[in-house]
């Protein structure tokens, strides 16, 4: 028992885990057999009773053996692929099976690659003069037959072995492929068996079990030499009678019967010696190649081991991309698309591993390949290789991957010119080294694996979003990280401490309601890839697929659900209570799809065409509100067959909950304390309807864009905005030789665009701010010329406290020129009522045409007068006044001239209530007065307005606290008399028509102006009627000066260096920490992973959704442990299986009849024990009796 549980626990933790499996399976079907096989004396409660004490004392043994493996595994700390997620497509266990059963059993080659120049291992690795198959097949066809002479539970056991490992080993072929079809779809973890030919290792073990069988019958009967002894063979007759029971023996001599007999024996023998002959050089005739040519094995040249070695020699930890090519490269197909991680590399002898691929044994470093099993790594690393270096749509790619630690990129000699091209045009590769035709590139954009950063972004998106981002120049990924969104367990993701503190949230072509799904669990989202089929016979049946994944478009689930036939799934769920709900699906908008038809318990209710003019996005639609029942439910999905739909997730809510859970998370984004920015792709966003003229293309390093010459319409996509506040929108084109002017439409508005940036690639064109409330605001993009588009970025102003408001810049201003009249201070004869009336002389200066004053009307005594003083001296040209029904019959306009009152305007008998007076000439003066003799009709004067006008330019100067970009803001309001208004800040003059019917006051703002510290002279003028309404001078806070390049502009993190333990422990020393941060660990996310600082825990978040990141909120200097805790499992589990493995070793040295005494011996020890200890108590009670 001891040696079988060491074999268990060395077949699992030793072998390959697919093999580990089969021998397991086999082992169950051996524990079948053993069970129901009859045994002489040995019933079947007996056999099942020893299985069952063989299984629990071996068990426990293989557990504790097993326990350094075991531990671990079930904590979590286990490879990706032992997830019931992870599966293969049915159409690789075709490929990689048998076609038939016969080829199976005679144990043919099937996987041929790595000798693919040289043999066809199928059929040539043999030797070729003699039918080495079908000798092999007659030997063990041979060897089975033993089973009708040798009948025992282990014979049947390998007959049976023999007859299920060739039907699993021919896969899905037939016959019956049916079966294996069945559990391929339904047993889980079956899925992962693509190479089903592997199961052939049983055949193999139970060929070798028969034919050892076999031998050994064989060799008993050539050893015995029958043929030698078999001279004479006699028929003996005996006759005789019952009565004296005594016989005559008569013999008759059969010759020629015995000579046929001993030909018969004779050519048994030596048949059987032949037999053990073929069976012995069967070996040989099978490996005859080889052993001819010996084992071909590949032999790099030199010139491709040297950059290796180069890498070998550089200090430091760091990790390296090593460049391939795919395999339509190697085989120099026509049109050969790159692979720089597919791995395969043609040698003169066939396929292998490539050299890079797997070159760590060479220089110890880690090397990026194909992203491995962890399904966030692998998802990147396809999109970087199909996604983007395929297609050349970003030079930004080492920026990325240098914030892995990734730092050199090998380009060997045999990579194609286009990979090459394409790493080497990368900003940031600089090559340091040149020889052979390999090249070994630096990324300078390289970080070391433990750093830290201030800023970071959340992220609703997908990995497109690391280059949309990139293009924006101040962008550094190194010191401003991203956490996506749908990577976060705690779903109140703005109002964690960790979260709730980032600077940016960033919506990547997604909306509100991508947000709003991954908020909440009570959201109810289905991933629909859960109902897929294991396959990519997209034709029969919803399968597992990819086909956003080269995008980098976001997607709730790992895969969508997808087909192109006419298929069905059904989808079952769940609600709690009665209720109405909504019914919305994930799905994704592309040329080529097909009509779906969405049934909710067999009752039809929408059909969806998601169709559009390219490859765009996956989006969310609702199919309908519907009233259900409490309980059990299901959603049929049909496709109809004239295209393909993707379908990514599905999502049951309740209309109330969905309802509550949107304004609860805009209420969220509204506290939200950082900036909200919108990125709208021109392939993901705007190109679901294409207008006419405009056509989708690629441009190198910049990926898809929407090109048009002198397009007629616009291309338009609506957004979303979450809170209300200015916004800028900054327009990104591809630099045309004949390039045009853009124009930019918010809500059918035009907005004035501003080149702010140039390169040789690409144009910045800026707008705004724009002030937008909380709803959905359409955009448009036209323009003159011609016009590539890229991308638009909306990004919200921050909110700013260092303002200086200017409320008592108040401009009226009219033909006569801008009334001063607000800026002064009123004061009067008289006033009607008491100091909290309505009616004092400060309403006849406040601008408001429906306020006044009035003058006492219990003191009829006259003059009565109304005065407006300014502390500065004002040039006046004139005045105007609104009398009330209470109007001035005789009144005179003085000025002060510093000692007395001068008249400039005297009246009488007048009868109107609007009277506008001009100055002689302009009057310098502090003070007005307006001086009424006689006002008979109330015996009282009333009086809307004095407004007292200067020339048509004012200037006030501002002090400006320090040096920066300021916003400057005012309110205007235009009506059809209105002329136009200037405004003049630092040399920069900003006009603006006031001639509009609209009659409603409007915010304005110019765009942001850098300003010195110190006095600045702001100069306002006008042409014609003007209505100014206060100035807002805003600093714009740390130096957000409302352009792109800064918005992502961060500060550098603390001081982080480190040390690793070993591969499971790194300490990292932070200096110089003033502020929470976030420590970054370059190594895959696992939850696993911890970091500790004076034994208090910190748990990991995923960075950039595959790295390690954790939130530090401690300041000053001081050491940070990071430790893999799945290691303290694997320990503990050592510690067991090394104590478990001492204590069993003895009986594995000892010999078995030893133990056996020993055995012995203690039981007589204990009987002996057992019976003084009766005897005793048989005494002492004798003793008491007596």
């Amino acid at each position: 028992m001891t040696l079988f549980a060491l074999a268990l626990a060395i077949c699992l933790t030793g072998f390959n885990p697919l093999s580990a499996v089969i021998y397991i399976l086999f082992l169950a079907l051996f524990t079948v057999v053993y069970v129901v096989t009859p045994q002489n004396n040995f019933h079947f409660w007996n056999r099942t009773k020893r299985v069952l004490k063989v299984f629990t004392v071996s068990g426990v043994v293989f557990l504790l053996v097993s326990a350094f493996y075991i531990l671990p595994f079930v904590n979590n700390a286990r490879a990706p692929f032992y997830s019931s997620e992870f599966t293969y497509g049915l159409e690789e266990a075709v490929m990689h099976s048998y076609g038939n059963m016969g080829d199976a059993f005679a144990l043919r080659g099937v996987e041929q690659w790595g000798y693919f120049y040289i043999v066809d291992v199928t059929s040539e690795v043999s030797l070729q003069i003699i039918p080495v198959s079908l000798i092999l097949v007659a030997i063990f066809l041979i060897a089975y037959s033993t089973v009708f002479v040798k009948t025992d539970r282990y014979t049947l056991f390998f007959f049976v072995s023999c007859l299920v490992s060739v039907f699993l080993a021919k896969g899905p072929s037939s016959p019956y492929g049916n079966i294996f079809v069945w559990a391929w779809f339904n047993i889980p973890h079956f899925a992962v068996f693509r190479a089903a030919s592997r199961f052939v290792m049983m055949t193999a073990f139970s060929h070798a079990f028969f034919i050892s069988v076999l031998v050994s019958i064989l060799t008993g009967y050539v050893s015995k030499r029958r043929a030698s002894q078999a001279t004479e063979t006699y028929l003996e007759i005996n006759i005789g009678t019952s009565a004296t029971n005594n016989a005559d023996k008569q013999t008759f001599s059969l010759k020629h019967f015995n000579k046929a007999l001993k030909k018969i024996r004779t050519f048994l023998h030596y048949s059987s010696t032949l037999l053990l002959i073929l069976i012995l050089l069967s070996g040989f005739f099978t490996c005859w190649f080889f052993l001819q040519n010996g084992l071909q094995v590949y032999d790099p040249p030199e010139n491709l081991m040297t950059p290796y070695n180069w890498i070998a020699n550089q200090p430091q930890e760091f990790k390296i991309i090593t460049v391939t090519s795919s395999p339509a490269e190697w085989e120099l197909s026509s049109g050969a698309l790159t692979d720089f991680g597919s791995g395969g590399m043609l040698t003169k002898i066939g396929w292998g591993h490539d050299l890079g691929y797997d070159s760590a044994f060479i220089h110890d470093k880690p090397i990026l390949q194909d992203g491995g099993h962890t399904f966030k790594s692998r998802q990147l690393v396809s999109y970087l290789r199909f996604g983007v270096a395929r297609k050349d749509v970003s030079d930004q790619m080492l920026k990325l991957l240098g914030a892995f630690d990734y730092k050199y990129v090998v380009l060997p000699d045999y990579a194609s010119e286009n990979i090459k091209s394409f790493f080497i045009q990368q900003e940031g590769a600089e090559v340091v080294y040149n020889q052979s035709g390999s090249v070994i590139l630096e990324n300078s954009f390289h970080s070391e694996r433990i750093f830290g950063v201030s800023e970071y972004t959340l992220v609703v998106g997908g990995f497109k979003s690391f280059f949309t981002t990139s293009k924006i120049d101040s962008f550094n990924f190194s010191q401003s990280t991203f956490i996506f969104v749908d990577q976060l367990e705690n779903s109140n993701f703005l109002g964690q401490s960790v979260l709730g503190g980032s600077g940016v949230l960033l919506f990547d072509d997604s909306d509100l309601l991508d947000l709003v799904m991954l908020s909440s669990e009570e959201m109810n989202v289905i991933r629909a890839e859960q109902f897929a089929m294991p396959t990519t016979n997209y034709s029969a049946y919803w399968g597992k697929a990819a086909p956003w994944e080269d995008f980098g478009v976001f997607a709730v689930g790992r895969y969508t659900l997808t087909t192109s036939g006419t298929n069905r799934v059904t989808i079952p769920f769940e609600v709690a209570e009665d209720g109405d709900y909504e019914i919305m699906i994930r799905i994704g908008f592309c040329n080529d799809r097909g009509n779906l038809a969405v049934h909710v318990d067999s009752i039809p209710i929408e059909s969806v065409y998601p169709n559009a003019d390219a490859r765009t996005t996956l989006k969310w639609i609702s199919i309908g509100s519907l009233t259900l029942k409490k309980g059990k439910h299901e959603i049929s999905l049909t496709n109809d067959g004239t295209g393909w739909n993707d379908v990514d997730a599905i999502a049951v809510v309740e209309s109330s909950t969905l309802e509550k859970q949107t304004e609860n998370v805009v209420n969220q984004i509204q506290n939200y304390s950082g900036r909200v920015i919108h990125i709208l792709s021109a392939h993901n966003t705007f190109s679901h309807q294409i207008p006419s003229g405009w056509h989708l293309t690629t441009a190198p390093n910049q990926g898809y864009i929407l090109e048009a010459d002198s397009p007629s319409t616009s291309i338009s996509a609506n957004t979303t905005i979450l809170r209300e506040g200015e916004y800028m929108f900054n327009i990104l084109l591809d630099q045309e030789p004949s390039q045009g002017t853009p124009q930019l439409q918010i809500d059918n508005k035009t907005v004035n665009l501003r080149l702010i940036s140039s390169s040789e690639e690409t144009q910045w064109y800026e707008a705004g701010p724009v002030y937008l409330n909380v709803s959905s605001h359409l955009t448009e993009i036209g323009g003159s010329g011609k016009i590539a588009f890229d991308q638009l970025v909306i990004y919200g102003l921050e909110n700013e406290e260092d303002s200086i408001i200017l409320d008592e810049f108040q401009v009226h201003a009219t033909e006569l020129g801008l009334n001063v009249s607000p800026k002064g201070n009123a004061s009067a004869s008289s006033f009607e009522g008491n100091e909290f009336s309505k009616l004092r002389e400060n309403n006849a200066n406040d601008g408001n045409p429906e306020t006044r004053w009035a003058s006492n009307p219990q003191n009829k005594t006259m003059p009565q007068w109304l005065q407006i003083e300014w502390d500065t001296a004002q040039e006046l040209v004139g005045v105007q006044v609104f009398f009330e029904s209470a109007y001035a019959k005789d009144y005179v306009i003085q000025t002060w001239n510093g000692t007395n009152w001068i008249d400039q305007v005297t009246v009488t008998e007048n009868s109107m209530f609007n009277r506008t007076h001009t100055f002689t000439e302009p009057t310098v003066t502090e003070k007005i007065r307006l001086r009424v003799t006689s006002a008979p009709a109330y015996d009282m004067v009333s009086v809307w307005e004095l407004e007292a006008y200067t020339a048509p330019i004012v200037s006030e100067k501002v002090f400006i606290p320090q040096d920066g970009y300021y916003r400057v803001t005012f309110q205007l309001t235009p009506t059809p008399n209105y002329g136009a208004f200037n405004l003049t800040i630092n040399n920069t003059t900003t006009t603006i028509s006031c001639n509009n019917s609209d009659n409603k006051t409007k915010l304005y703002e110019i765009e942001p102006i850098f300003l010195k510290s110190g006095e600045q002279n702001i100069t306002v003028s006008t042409m014609g009627t003007v209505k100014l309404d206060g100035l807002t001078i805003t600093l714009n806070d740390e130096g957000d000066s409302g352009f792109l390049d800064d918005i992502f502009e961060a500060e550098s993190g603390p001081k982080v260096s480190y040390t690793q333990i070993n591969s499971g422990k790194y300490e990292a020393q932070i200096e110089n920490s003033d502020e929470p941060f976030l420590l970054v660990f370059s190594e895959s996310y696992h939850p696993l992973w911890k970091a500790y600082i004076n034994d208090k825990e910190i748990s990991s978040i995923p960075v950039y959704s595959l790295v390690n990141g954790f939130y530090i909120n401690t300041t000053g200097n001081f050491t940070v442990t990071i430790y893999f805790t799945g290691q303290t499992y694997a320990d503990i589990g050592l510690q067991i299986s090394l104590v478990t493995l001492i204590m069993v070793t003895p009986i594995l040295i000892v010999p078995s009849k030893k133990l056996e005494k020993m055995g012995n011996y203690l039981k007589q020890k204990i009987r002996k024990n057992k019976h003084k200890h009766c005897l005793s108590q048989a005494q002492g009670g004798s003793s008491q009796s007596g």
